[in-house]
């Protein structure tokens, strides 16, 4: 995997290729060098990374579900650096006419992960 670090002043993140912090070697989220977060990271199951990008303090990843070559859901997500933190955005959008899509699962550093059930769509 390859390391991507983003800094903003005294605050910097050191991430895996998927945006995440996956628990190991220096992994984390700093700030006057002293790491405050070690793990955090979102689980998207059998989804496919369509696109990413990142600049010095941010990362953008965009991921699809596909069934038969239909796109089913869409998850974009911004990780942007502060200097003091971090905002991570998740844009879920169902692309499909199913009503409920069951979707991803967050891990933080206590390594309890509290499940998403699924998305509704808006559409009925």
């Amino acid at each position: 995997m390859q390391a991507q670090t983003l800094k903003s002043n005294h605050c910097f993140a050191v991430l895996d290729d998927r945006a995440d912090i996956s628990g190991g070697g220096k992994a984390g989220v700093y700030f006057h060098d002293t790491r405050h977060l070690s793990a955090y990271r979102w689980a998207f199951g059998p989804m496919v990374l369509l696109a990413s990008s990142a600049g010095t303090d941010w990362a953008f990843r965009h991921w699809g579900l596909f069934e038969d070559r239909v796109q089913l859901v869409s998850v974009q997500r911004e990780f942007q650096l502060r200097t003091d933190g971090f905002d991570d955005v998740l844009t879920l959008t169902n692309e499909s006419d199913a009503r409920h899509v069951p979707l991803v699962a967050a891990h933080g550093s206590g390594g309890t992960g509290r499940a998403v059930g699924g998305w509704c769509s808006s559409h009925a």
